[in-house]
């Protein structure tokens, strides 16, 4: 698709969306956006830092990470600027590529974009004024069509005729959370991670069926959390490690209520555990892993307290580390190491969480993808070296 038929389908769908805007509940997401700092590549030449500028150093409004890509919307002079690189043999970027192992895309769109959530490799993102589009592998159905069309280029708009607030994506599924509190999903099945009591794979978004409002939605692999308006959890998905439910079934297929000690405020998927939030701030996970936060060498099969130095106030995931950020703007961070991902200079797991001293600016916002982690602050870093050095291993680099 060329830039000039991409500006004008956002326009139409900016007018569209504008009229038919309907009244947004407070809980539902939006990026606050900010100055984005994000984890190197695990193939470095030179010392680099712990986390490097992304995009240049501007003012972004929100970042995605899928599996070997990174895409981010960000302002230049005065106009929204959507920019990915990485791997791009699924279309990943959005275009075709010469090198399909390493490419850059930019377009330069007319409406900010609220939030981009990737996949392994399949992208969703959502402007303020409600449009939804999507590019990159659909093999699976997860952008929302026949698996005839095994990927997608350029921006593919869909024409949802319902307000859309928050989005959310697995490896190979995807998700909608609409104004009124109802979730949509398509895309890979097999564990049953679209929730359609199914493990047929979807080509179209379909709602999933829940008791009660959705405010939050979470997913990053196999599994899938929401949080209803009136405190409840329910999950879906992979089982294995008991990150949904204490049942011996593998495969939860519909949404299944999750008992908390208290009432939650935030949810977090991960591969193989799942994480909650309280409203007095206190930390909760179950399934296997690094990710838990506990020292646990079997599945823990119930929300089980994580002790944290700090009460925190948003927690994010991704497939097998997560971060936590306190009130204050400070970052806790736990799980597997591997490519320096937690903002460390080792690769060593870190499996309670830990606070991360030194960054002066108040975090904002964290994005958590499969290989890098992704650190918003309200004000840039004076210097990044002094959070920490990474030593070269003598390889290239595919760093932005």
């Amino acid at each position: 698709m060329r830039l000039q038929q991409v500006r004008s389908i956002i326009t139409r769908l900016s007018r569209l969306n504008s009229t038919q805007a309907a009244t947004e509940p407070p809980s539902c997401t939006r990026s606050t956006g900010g100055y984005a700092y994000v984890t190197p590549s695990c193939e470095i030449s030179r010392p680099v830092p712990v986390l490097y500028p992304l995009f240049r150093g501007g003012l972004v409004q929100t970042v995605s990470i899928g599996n070997g890509f990174i895409v981010g919307s960000y302002l230049e002079n005065g106009k929204t600027v959507i920019t990915a690189y990485g791997v791009n043999r699924c279309l990943q970027l959005g275009e075709e590529s010469k090198n399909p192992m390493f490419d850059k895309k930019t377009w330069n769109i007319g409406d900010a974009v609220i939030k981009l959530k990737s996949g392994r490799a399949h992208t969703l993102g959502l402007t303020e004024s409600g449009a939804l589009f999507g590019w990159g592998s659909n093999n699976m159905g997860q952008l929302g069509f026949s698996r005839s069309l095994t990927s997608s280029s350029g921006f593919t708009f869909f024409q949802e005729q319902r307000d859309i607030c928050d989005i959310a994506t697995g490896l190979d599924n995807s998700f909608l959370l609409t104004s009124d509190g109802a979730v949509l999903s398509t895309g890979w099945a097999a564990d049953g991670q679209t929730g359609s009591g199914s493990t047929e794979t979807l080509e179209t978004f379909t709602q999933v069926n829940i008791p009660h409002p959705v405010c939050k939605i979470s997913s990053n692999a196999d599994s899938a959390l929401v949080l209803c308006r009136n405190g409840k959890v329910y999950g879906w998905g992979n089982n294995e490690y008991h990150q949904i439910s204490p049942s011996t079934e593998m495969q939860i297929l519909v949404p299944t209520e999750i008992e908390l000690p208290e009432s939650i405020s935030d949810i977090a998927a991960g591969g193989s555990f799942s994480l909650f939030l309280s409203t007095s701030g206190k930390l909760y996970s179950t399934g296997y892993g690094p990710g838990t936060g506990l020292h646990a060498d079997e599945s823990v099969v119930t929300p089980t307290f994580v002790p944290t130095s700090q009460s925190l106030a948003t927690i994010t995931a991704s497939l097998d580390h997560a971060v936590g950020v306190t009130a204050e703007g400070e970052v806790m961070r736990w799980g597997r190491g591997l490519q320096s991902k937690l903002i460390s200079v080792s690769d060593d797991d870190i499996v309670s969480p830990e606070l991360f001293e030194g960054l002066k600016p108040k975090v904002t916002g964290v994005v958590c993808g499969p290989n890098k982690t992704c650190v918003m602050t309200d004000t840039p870093i004076k210097s990044v070296s002094r959070l920490g050095m990474i030593e070269g291993d003598g390889s290239d680099s595919d760093d932005e």
